[in-house]
């Protein structure tokens, strides 16, 4: 059976792989899009409207790489806190453990010594 923990981590990557996945479409209907238009310069190179068109697909597409690139950083950074927290837990947990250890044994050392 999963932990909550695993779910978690199960969801963010298949939400992860649908990212990438839409990135990919996005990049390629950029690529079409740009083929066509860098065609249609060619053949009337003095035309400023479609020069415009360009500029702004141009635009529009570094814009949409920037916000994918900051995304993926955010979900980066998002997963190293989460991991740095989960290891800050392990280490409170382990050392409860060790400070319940020797509570225990110093009791025991206790007792030996009080029967003696």
């Amino acid at each position: 059976m999963k932990t909550v923990q695993e779910k978690i981590q199960e969801k963010a990557l298949m939400f992860e792989k649908i990212d990438r996945a839409k990135e990919a479409q996005a990049d390629a209907d950029f690529g079409v899009l740009i083929a066509i238009l860098n065609k249609w310069s060619k053949k009337r190179p003095d035309n400023k409207e479609l020069k415009q068109m360009i500029e702004a697909a141009v635009s529009a597409y570094t814009i949409m790489q920037s916000y994918h690139t900051d995304r993926r950083f955010y979900h980066q950074s998002i997963n190293q806190y989460r991991a740095d927290k989960d290891r800050a837990i392990m280490r409170a947990r382990k050392s409860e453990e060790k400070k319940q250890e020797d509570k225990k044994a110093e009791g025991k050392s206790l007792e030996e010594l009080t029967l003696k």
